[in-house]
This record gives C-alpha cells, structure tokens and sequence, in this order.
C-alpha cells in the first residue's frame, strides 16, 4: 500500500509542474479520458462484476466532492465528475484503487509481453533441438558445449575475434550452475 500511495503523491506533485494527469496503471486502473473535474477510468475488474459495482455504488456517494459517477460492469468503466478545486484526480485513483482493493495488483511483479514471449521463444527452441537431437541434446546443454568449444579452440591458436575464450568459459559456467534461464 505505502508502494500505491507513494507513486500517486509522485505523480500529483509532477503533475504540478507539467499539468499531465495521472495515467494509472496498465490493465488496473487506467485514465482513459480526462478533462478538470471529469475523468473515465478503465477497470477491467469491474467487468461483469456487479459486487465491484455495487461497493462503488454505496461507498462514492459518501465523498462530497464527487458530484455525480456511472459505474459501467459492461464496458469496466468509471465515469467520475468531480469539483477539481476540492480534491486532485489522483486522490480519486487512489480512493478507487483502496475501494476495488487493487493494491496487490499493483506491488505485484508481472513480466513484460516482451519477456513472456521470449521465454516462449526459448521453450520451442529448446524443444525443437531435443526433437532434432533424439534427445541427445537441448537448448542449454547445446550451448554449454558450444562455449566449451569455442573457448577451447581460442586457448589453442585460432583466431577468435569476439568473444574471449575466457567469456565463453564464463558462460558455461554460468550455464552449467545456472542454467540459461
């Protein structure tokens, strides 16, 4: 939560100096449409939860300086017109964010697209060499032998360029206890 609160205040005191509203975080709670005192948030907890729905329903209200909210389960929206000189709009993320109890999800450490298919990428690979291979070899061992090799040759006259035996004798090292991943 201190996490949470800390990139809101962030945010509110960089807003200060470049006038750029809070964008939230990516597929939790993001701004979708802004204008002083009227603001749309995206939720995709929201959608088809009428729970979600009904807390926001019975909890905004309470706030005074939220003049009026349609909270729609269908397209995950929040629809917030709000007195911009009572309250900043990164008060009103973090008031949503503490009602829906998106915290969690926001600390929460989640790979990027790109990292998820790398490491997709790399399963196939490795899959595919110990298809080829008969089992023989896959991905990691394949490479471990290959620095060996390549280090091997360096060590013993040929002309290696790039990189040094030494860096290849380093990485299957860290291969070896490691592993590539």
């Amino acid at each position: 939560m201190h996490l949470v609160t800390a990139l809101i205040l962030a945010s509110s005191l960089l807003k200060k100096k470049n006038n750029k509203p809070f964008k939230g975080f990516y597929n939790i709670i993001e701004l979708k449409h802004y204008l002083p005192g009227r603001m749309r948030l995206y939720v995709p907890d929201l959608k088809s939860n009428s729970d979600n729905k009904e807390l926001l329903e019975a909890q905004l209200p309470k706030i005074k300086a939220i003049k009026s909210f349609d909270v729609n389960i269908i397209t995950a929206s929040i629809l917030l017109n709000y007195d911009a000189d009572a309250v900043e709009d990164t008060v009103i993320f973090g008031l949503i964010i503490q009602l829906l109890g998106l915290e969690q999800k926001i600390q929460e450490d989640i790979p990027a697209k790109l990292t998820k298919g790398l490491l997709q990428f790399e399963s196939n690979l490795n899959r595919s060499i110990y298809e080829r291979s008969n089992g023989l070899v896959d991905l990691r061992s394949g490479l471990i032998t290959g620095f060996v090799l390549l280090a091997t040759i360096g060590f013993f006259g040929k002309n290696i360029k790039k990189p040094s035996p030494y860096n290849l004798l380093y990485w299957a090292y860290i291969g070896i206890s490691r592993g590539i991943r």
